[in-house]
């Protein structure tokens, strides 16, 4: 997590305040560099999002052991995606809202965390943004 958050927090567009809530989980196997890139693509994307909105910037990073499954967990204060377009955030497009990317980075990491035995989910809070349902 820690070398993630390096990497994502030193780039331009990560400037939001970041607060960790770890709690104990069990070791992950897996492909470690794979797995780092997506949570970088994923602090990079809250952080572009908080970027966005005239309020409080925050980005929340949190990791729990849940029914057997590791679960972390990055909320952005403010949404980036509208919640009739939250179906299709998962298909390889081209971004909406001129970010300038090429809409491949969730459709990846959902592919990365699915070969890793996996799931990848996008969640709206209706009081602040993504994040697990409330």
């Amino acid at each position: 997590m820690e070398a993630a958050i390096e990497t994502a927090w030193h780039t331009p567009l990560s400037r939001p305040q970041l607060t960790r809530d770890y709690s104990p989980i069990p070791d992950v196997w897996g492909n470690e560099t794979r797995l780092t890139q997506v949570i970088i693509h994923l602090l990079i994307h809250a952080a572009r999002t908080d970027l966005a909105a005239n309020s409080l910037q925050e980005v929340h990073l949190a990791t729990r052991s849940e029914h057997g499954y590791v679960v972390i967990e990055i909320a952005g204060s403010a949404p980036s995606v509208a919640s009739d377009a939250l179906t299709r955030v998962f298909e390889a497009a081209p971004e909406l809202g001129g970010t300038g990317g090429i809409g491949l980075g969730l459709p990846l990491c959902r592919e990365i965390i699915e070969a890793h035995q996996g799931q990848l989910e996008v969640h709206i809070r209706p009081d602040s943004g993504f994040g697990a349902p409330p």
